[in-house]
């Protein structure tokens, strides 16, 4: 480092002589000497265009300024007043003073992922993490706008366009996103985009963003309209005018502009009028919001209760989905579900407290059923637990049962095993079947009236195991099978006991025959009551993602299903709930490697023979560059959501908190992972060789250093170990630039500034320069 710093000041000196050799030529006589005046000029001009030299004088002017400005510049303002010719040359030499910064090359720019990136977020937080708070997912947006240099007015009008396409794509199967995502377009949204503004984000890009989807995108507005039968930029529109979003009269011409797009289509002209009798989905999810504030006030009034849950489960369940949205919306779910749960273990057993108990159990053990399916990110603590305390529910029937039999995809990625379910012994199997062979005669083998349903859920897997041995042994056909299970009408919770248990069994192909019968008879033995019959309907639909997966495939997907995702995916140019589910299910499974290896494994693949870059390299890069801003971010708030509890929380009031506020482990876990990954990518550069993995590197860096300002890049620059830099300019010094490595520097650290005098003779040694 002493042998650098000698080389500033003898190339300063250099400098410094050439200016005063020509002052003073200038004092001597033209016939003393000849031509001497081009000759320094163009030495000067020569020795300060030499990479090198100019990147060690901009170097220099944060230690020497000073002497520079003293010894070199203001003489050469001298000169220029003696003549014109030298201002060129002052000019050139002040260049030093602003020098270059770092360009992204063009290969970084092509493969931008900011407009699937903002798509992405909205499936997520519509369909998955449908219980994040409006000012997380505003933070998280404006963070992802912030790290690509996305316009405000784009992120809105992306997170519509997604919004659309996921309201197009769920319409079809009414599966468990379909109220999500209508409660997140209609009330969260909204929401979500006041809470930007209150960040920084101006009202007028929420008109912007609505007017450029009204424009550029007005297909995917058609479809949608033509399925729901209302106009939705109208509904929309009025929520933001509802939510201070937008004003009467910026929402009025939105309306005016859609109206007339919609008189041009014959089948949709109908649309502009307000039809108020028509039951349009806005009026569905308002209508949920308004049930909770209903149901809010009936929780000690059972048989009012009951009544308006029973009509919640009608049409299938939808408006169940929307109300249980309404409660994740404000983030009260728990405290609903923890009242359904107290329900359910106040009607296990015969007391006179509860009126039409099997009715009670059999609705409250089937929705918290649907919740646990629907809110896979919550525990079953959580769930049943209320948050403001009070009754331990954990002694309910549904609790004891869910936790041991709901497959809810192991975060270890084991599988369950034949010896956590022990088989029934052969007598017991044998007394049971006698019971079981009633149920095909549609006489129960329970007393509705004096049973216990947390002693009856228990007999459940020997009822399963005795049914699944006739579909092993082929005794029975599926015709005899179907009513054995069509007598579990009055009593749709043992059916779904029925379900989970064969969920957790092996797969094999008398269990996919069995489920099958079940699928069917859910579909095809609809019972004629009207309570019946939405009982029937709605447990249909709770079981069906579970039914269609022990049908057709493993919950865990394979590696042709994940290439499959992954191209449908690439197609679209986003991530849809769909490639979100199978991702999702491999995250919860510890299968992570078997998504992430599909795009990033053969980056980093060594005996590969290919000798030059296969085109998806970059896009794969960028990806893990997206990958790792957004972790630092993460990782960042976490740490300052603990300090600020620490801090500005007294103890007495910490409720439910074992000691002082602890960091999540998984954001400790994703800590870790981005160190693990820069530690891997200095110990592969390491090795002295150049090969793909090590350009693969090389790319990283530069993408991260071409990352538009913002708080996430300026917190995982000091990630990166600057001995990377140093190794692969040993390597490949002309794929590491000296602005790349100055990027990664703290202007303000002057350790940092000798790191980069030291880069920059390294690159000149090495010939990169």
């Amino acid at each position: 480092m002493s042998e650098c710093l000698a080389l500033t000041e003898a190339v300063i000196d250099v400098f410094t002589w050439l200016v005063e050799a020509l002052q003073a030529y200038r004092d001597l006589d033209d016939f003393e000497v000849v031509e001497v005046d081009s000759i320094l000029f163009g030495t000067f001009s020569a020795f300060l265009n030499d990479p090198f030299i100019f990147r060690l004088m901009c170097l220099a002017t944060k230690k020497f300024s000073a002497v520079i400005k003293s010894s070199i510049m203001k003489k050469l303002y001298d000169l220029c007043h003696q003549d014109a010719l030298f201002e060129e040359l002052r000019v050139s030499f002040s260049k030093i003073f602003d020098p270059p910064t770092f360009e992204s090359s063009e290969l970084t720019v092509k493969y931008n992922f900011r407009r699937s990136g903002i798509r992405s977020l909205t499936a997520v937080f519509s369909c998955f993490r449908v219980l994040a708070a409006v000012e997380e997912v505003a933070d998280t947006m404006l963070l992802f706008g912030q790290i690509n240099a996305i316009s405000h007015h784009e992120i809105v009008s992306d997170m519509l366009h997604a919004s659309f396409m996921i309201l197009l794509e769920e319409q079809e199967t009414r599966d468990n996103c379909k109220s999500s995502i209508e409660m997140f377009f209609y009330v969260k949204m909204p929401r979500v985009w006041a809470a930007m503004i209150k960040l920084g984000m101006k009202p007028e890009s929420v008109v912007r963003g609505v007017q450029r989807m009204l424009s550029e995108c007005r297909q995917v507005i058609d479809n949608v309209d033509s399925i729901v039968k209302d106009n939705t930029i109208r509904a929309i529109v009025r929520q933001l005018i509802s939510e201070r979003v937008m004003s009467d009269v910026d929402g009025e011409k939105l309306i005016a502009q859609r109206n007339e797009q919609l008189k041009m289509i014959q089948g949709l002209a109908c649309l502009t009028r307000d039809d108020v009798q028509r039951q349009t989905q806005v009026a569905v999810v308002l209508s949920a919001v308004q049930a909770r504030h209903v149901i809010d006030k009936l929780w000690n009034m059972q048989e009012k209760l009951m009544t308006v849950l029973t009509r919640l489960i009608g049409s299938g369940g939808y408006a169940f989905d929307a109300f249980c949205s309404s409660y994740g919306l404000e983030g009260t779910l728990g405290e609903m579900s923890s009242r359904l749960a107290s329900l359910n273990l106040l009607s296990e057993s015969p007391s006179n407290v509860c009126g039409d108990r099997n009715v009670t159990f059999d609705l409250t053990f089937t929705m918290l059923t649907r919740i646990v399916y629907k809110y896979s990110n919550l525990t079953l603590d959580e769930l049943v637990t209320d948050p403001r305390g009070g009754q331990d529910n954990t002694a309910c029937a549904f609790y004891q049962w869910s936790s041991r039999y709901v497959r809810r995809i192991s975060s270890q990625g084991q599988d369950l095993c034949d010896g956590d379910f022990p088989q029934a012994p052969p007598e017991l199997k044998a007394a049971y079947k006698e019971r079981v062979l009633r149920l095909k005669e549609r006489q129960l083998f329970w007393d509705p009236v004096k049973c216990n349903y947390g002693q009856l859920l228990h007999e459940m897997p020997i009822v399963g195991e005795v049914v699944l041995d006739f579909f092993k042994d082929r005794k029975h056909i599926e015709e005899d099978v179907s009513r054995i299970f069509a007598a579990f009408r009055k009593a749709n919770c043992l059916l779904v006991c029925i379900i989970q248990w064969l969920e957790c069994q092996p797969s094999s192909e008398a269990r996919r025959q069995m489920a099958r019968c079940i699928k069917m008879v859910l579909e095809e033995s609809v019972p004629d009551e009207k309570e019946e019959k939405d009982r029937w309907l709605f447990t249909r639909m709770v079981c069906r993602r579970q039914l269609d997966e022990m049908c057709e495939c493993d919950s865990v997907p394979d590696k042709e299903m994940l290439k499959k995702a992954w191209l449908y995916a690439q197609r679209q140019n986003w991530a849809s709930p769909n490639v979100l589910h199978l991702i999702d299910h491999c995250n919860r499974a510890g299968a992570h490697k078997s998504w992430f290896e599909l795009m990033v494994d053969f980056m980093m693949d060594k005996k590969s023979q290919v000798q030059f870059e296969v085109p998806y390299v970059i896009p794969l890069v960028k990806l893990l560059t997206q990958v790792m801003l957004m972790s630092v971010w993460i990782i960042d708030r976490e740490y300052k959501r603990v300090n600020s509890l620490r801090i500005g929380e007294p103890k007495q009031k910490r409720t439910r908190l074992s000691g002082e506020a602890q960091v999540h482990p998984s954001v400790k876990i994703l800590q870790e992972t981005v160190e693990v990954a820069i530690n891997k990518f200095v110990k592969e550069s390491s090795q002295g060789s150049l090969y793909q993995p090590i350009s693969s590197v090389c790319h990283i860096v530069r993408m991260i250093a071409s990352s538009p300002e913002s708080e996430a890049k300026q917190l995982l620059l000091p990630y990166v170990k600057h001995l990377l830099f140093f190794q692969l300019a040993r390597l490949e010094p002309g794929s590491i630039s000296f602005e790349l490595f100055s990027t990664f520097c703290d202007p303000t650290n002057e350790d940092h500034d000798l790191e980069k005098l030291k880069f920059l003779c390294l690159l000149r040694k090495s010939g990169g320069l």
